[in-house]
């Protein structure tokens, strides 16, 4: 009765107070995710327990800081739930980084097996969150394909169209452009005016910009 994963987040009752001071979360999945890193001293840390993240939750942490590093499993499991979790917090206008630790360890193994101190050289790198769902698109997909490198497009520009602010849209969407090598003018103005419109709007534009390059829709976007 007490708690209730959707609401509430493990361990934010010890932390919150320690998130605060630093000025951002490590958002991990797992208890033992949580628990590990606080014994070894990193206590701005709170865990979603294996479930989607939603609203509530982001709403609960961003009481206490508007930034969060996103630090899930590095598995294809963990990195889709990464990639849900980056869509709520950017809808709230928190700044998100992805932590990914070597050989997709998790924070629990990584701590016990190279400590604190590693781990923070690690989390001071982490990733933007535009750069990690990139990288991801682009993972077994080739550029010189017309239509993978439509599909890459399509799975960056939810991520993009999910940041508030303008100006902030806009350098994310010029990175974005400029590592999927979309170089055509007039369809990266499309694309940009696809960010400002209904959902139903962006995915006719999508649309529209694979047929200019020749290339039949594979994968329309759902977001």
């Amino acid at each position: 009765p007490a708690y209730i994963k959707g609401r509430h987040l493990y361990g934010l009752n010890l932390t919150r107070d320690e998130i605060r001071r630093n000025g951002f979360a490590i958002l991990v999945e797992g208890f033992l995710d949580l628990i590990v890193p606080y014994q070894f001293g990193i206590r701005n840390v709170a865990a979603s327990l294996g479930t989607a993240l939603t609203t509530d939750q982001v709403k609960l942490l961003g009481r206490f800081a508007r930034k969060v590093v996103v630090n899930y499993d590095g598995d294809r499991a963990g990195v889709q739930a990464a990639k849900k979790s980056i869509e709520i917090l950017l809808a709230e206008d928190i700044e998100v980084k992805v932590l990914v630790l070597p050989e997709n360890a998790d924070p629990d193994e990584f701590i016990r097996k190279f400590g604190a101190a590693e781990y923070h050289q690690r989390r001071a790198k982490a990733q933007p969150h535009i750069q990690f769902v990139i990288e991801n698109a682009l993972r077994d997909r080739s550029l010189h394909r017309p239509a993978e490198k439509a599909e890459a497009v399509e799975e960056v520009l939810p991520y993009i169209r999910a940041v508030n602010n303008r100006i902030q849209k806009r350098e994310y969407f010029d990175l974005a452009m400029n590592q999927l090598q979309i170089n055509d003018v007039a369809l990266r103005r499309e694309l940009w005016y696809s960010l400002r419109a209904s959902t139903h709007v962006a995915g006719s534009a999508g649309e529209k910009i694979l047929r200019r390059t020749g290339v039949k829709p594979t994968v329309a976007e759902q977001q």
